[in-house]
């Protein structure tokens, strides 16, 4: 690491919203997911280890209630067998 960049988890806070989160469930679950969840289909597999990486710099993510309650109606979207593992 250069002099530079920051230390990992050093900046001070992020904040996700609801496609986003659906992004880290889902590529934490089953990067495969990705592609099949219609709300995802502008990202790629890839997307969601970039995003996990990016997040892991920040020492805090906030998230609303209102944010939490939208990510879970878009996992409930997806069809099973995957939609129980998201």
């Amino acid at each position: 690491m250069s002099p530079s960049e920051p230390d990992r988890g050093s900046r001070v806070g992020a904040f996700a919203d609801a496609n986003l989160r659906v992004l880290l469930v889902a590529g934490t679950v089953d990067r495969r997911i990705i592609s099949r969840h219609k709300r995802l289909q502008a990202f790629g597999p890839d997307d969601s280890v970039l995003l996990r990486e990016f997040v892991a710099e920040f020492r805090i993510v906030l998230v609303t209630p209102d944010t939490l309650t939208e990510a879970s109606n878009l996992m409930r979207q997806h069809r099973e067998p995957e939609q129980s593992r998201l």
